[in-house]
């Protein structure tokens, strides 16, 4: 994770990069959080909130939910 200050609106920027020094997110968001389920949680200058894979394509978090109930359903199995 790198973060840079942006001077115009003196805030941070977070961005993301892989191992190899790839970069996966442009240093723009407020926040970013790595899940333990490998997504992203970012917060975005408007305060908008997402949930993005590692490749940082916006992730539609109803699947999400049923991804997790799934997996209970596994566990109690």
């Amino acid at each position: 994770m790198v973060k840079n200050h942006d001077w115009d609106t003196h805030s941070d920027k977070c961005g993301l990069y892989d191992l190899n020094g790839n970069l996966i997110l442009e240093p723009k968001y407020k926040k970013i959080e790595i899940r333990n389920d490998n997504l992203l949680d970012v917060t975005d200058e408007n305060d908008s909130h997402m949930v993005l894979d590692s490749e940082g394509n916006k992730v539609d978090v109803s699947k999400i939910a049923d991804l997790n109930a799934d997996e209970e359903d596994d566990d109690e199995n």
